[in-house]
């Protein structure tokens, strides 16, 4: 399957399914913490999007608020469909998210029980900065 990266192409039906394509768990948290379509809008609206597509299907997706105003830039989302798991998609995208980024910092939200998402992100250079209850609070200085 050949994976094509874009930047700011998904629409707001196109995000919507690819979130649905991402688990049970991954969607059952994210609709605790927001309302689906609020979100997607937000996103659309006020993040630049870094996307991976396969077959004209969004399997790939990262947002990130760019706040040159602010010292940090945030990434609220990455997620992958769960049929495409394991093929660097996620790695890529926040690559490309990375290099976009002008701050010397970007942070990021995981919750404390995704063992896997915090080792990918660790293995990326972010470090435990902060946490909440349910969360930790990852950074990346550059």
């Amino acid at each position: 399957m050949e994976m094509i990266y874009n930047e700011n192409s998904a629409d707001h039906t196109a995000i919507f399914k690819h979130l649905h394509s991402c688990g049970e768990d991954f969607l059952h948290e994210l609709k605790r913490r927001v309302d689906l379509d609020t979100y997607i809008e937000k996103v659309l609206s006020s993040s630049h999007r870094f996307e991976a597509w396969a077959e004209k299907e969004l399997v790939g997706f990262l947002a990130i608020y760019l706040n040159p105003e602010e010292k940090f830039d945030f990434i609220p989302n990455i997620s992958v469909s769960e049929q495409c798991h394991k093929r660097g998609i996620a790695s890529k995208l926040l690559t490309m998210a990375i290099a976009k980024s002008a701050n010397p910092e970007i942070r990021l939200e995981v919750i404390k029980d995704n063992i896997g998402a915090i080792a990918f992100y660790e293995q990326a250079g972010f470090k435990r900065a902060d946490e909440t209850e349910r969360t930790y609070v990852l950074s990346l200085m550059r």
